[in-house]
């Protein structure tokens, strides 16, 4: 008697903490992200220095900030502010040759190296994407 219960509660707990991740509303939405970029192209010039960064506004939810950390390291994250992601004023600039971003609409203020807030009413880091850097190009994918 004592273990179908302890096996319904192995099965059922699980999927309780599994349900809850689409309730959160402020979660951004998972949009497909597969880029490649050429570094040696004129539009990418400022990833091509340390702290050096770019917008795409075409691709991820709200747009990607890629931003160029060291050497080899680049990272990209999605503009949309993770405590307001559905409104459209609510998107993350970098300040110019820094690893700050700032939400245009709340002030929340991001690190570029890792994502997570350091100052601001945000308390989720941005949505990160993944990044592979070949010495020319960089692959930007989730």
């Amino acid at each position: 008697m004592r273990y179908p219960i302890s096996l319904f509660l192995l099965l059922v707990v699980p999927l309780l903490f599994m349900g809850c991740r689409g309730n959160d509303p402020n979660y951004i939405p998972e949009i497909k992200v597969n880029l490649e970029i050429d570094l040696y192209l004129p539009s990418y010039q400022d990833l091509n220095v340390i702290t050096g960064s770019y917008i795409d506004s075409l691709h991820g939810y709200k747009g990607l900030i890629i931003y160029h950390a060291t050497e080899t390291d680049f990272y990209a994250y999605d503009q949309a502010c993770p405590l307001e992601p559905f409104e459209d004023e609510a998107l993350i600039e970098v300040e110019p040759w820094s690893s700050i971003g700032v939400c245009s609409k709340c002030g929340s203020r991001f690190i570029l190296t890792d994502g997570f807030p350091i100052e601001g009413p945000a308390e989720k880091p941005l949505k990160t994407y993944q990044t592979n850097f070949t010495g020319r190009y960089i692959r930007i994918y989730n």
